[in-house]
């Protein structure tokens, strides 16, 4: 969906309703411009999660909402480090996001108490015993599944990723977008699927590869639309390797 017009923006279509304006606004919240080699070890890694969670559902002890897990780590990953980051770089936009960080992982941390206070409840137990079983019962379903590697490897590449995306904010200015199109496209499919796919799909097993084929399907084709954007704007500027106007990409 096309961007209400900014003032000095290229209002020329590059694809559909995307204007070149918002296809540069979109590759600068995307982290950039991406190299070969840096789209050979994004689709790399994204194979390799892939591969370890198909492994995990071989096995038959993962199911689909364990499919769920490396997102989720990787948006806690985001939520504990973007507030360290910005007591050292003190970027408004930063900050900004550094506090939503904070009240979020305020409510999460309230969810958790509530939901552990519940439990001790019923039947009565100290409180502290329950969060320790409760904590371990977590890590087992976690690593019985063999989900323990993906979730490894999606945290280091999300927190590799962030270096580029301050460093982008710094160059290009505000928003920052600490995590990517991927994600929220992985988002969707997983809402959708859990939410709507098991009326459809009885069998878990096919529901569970279902979403795994979704989620790489997501990952890849975000990474497409990255190179194929940013190869229709170096067409339009020439063929050159041209960075993005920084008075077009501010919002």
């Amino acid at each position: 969906m096309a961007h209400p017009k900014r003032p000095g923006g290229d209002l020329r279509r590059l694809a559909g309703n995307l204007t070149v304006a918002d296809a540069r606004h979109l590759l600068h919240n995307e982290g950039g411009e991406i190299s070969p080699l840096e789209t050979a070890v994004q689709a790399s890694t994204t194979l390799l999660i892939a591969a370890l969670t198909g492994w995990a559902l071989w096995r038959g002890k993962a199911t689909a909402w364990h499919l769920a897990l490396p997102m989720v780590a990787q948006y806690l990953a985001l939520i504990a480090v973007l507030p360290c980051t910005a007591l050292v770089l003190r970027h408004p936009a930063l900050r900004a996001e550094a506090a939503k960080c904070i009240v979020l992982g305020l409510l999460l941390a309230a969810a958790a108490a509530a939901a552990v206070a519940w439990r001790a409840a019923t039947p009565p137990r100290p409180w502290s015993d329950q969060a320790r079983d409760d904590v371990a019962a977590l890590l087992r379903w976690v690593a019985d599944a063999g989900m323990t590697w993906p979730i490894a490897v999606a945290v280091l590449f999300t927190l590799r990723e962030v270096p580029t995306r301050l460093a982008n904010l710094y160059r290009y200015g505000p928003p920052f977008v600490g995590a990517g199109l991927g994600c929220g496209m992985r988002a969707a499919i997983l809402t959708l699927g859990l939410a709507g796919l098991p009326w459809l799909v009885a069998n878990g097993a096919r529901l569970a590869w279902g979403l795994w084929g979704a989620l790489l399907v997501a990952d890849l084709a975000a990474l497409a639309m990255h190179w194929d954007i940013q190869r229709k704007l170096r067409r339009l500027e020439g063929g050159g390797n041209r960075e993005p106007d920084p008075r077009v990409l501010a919002d």
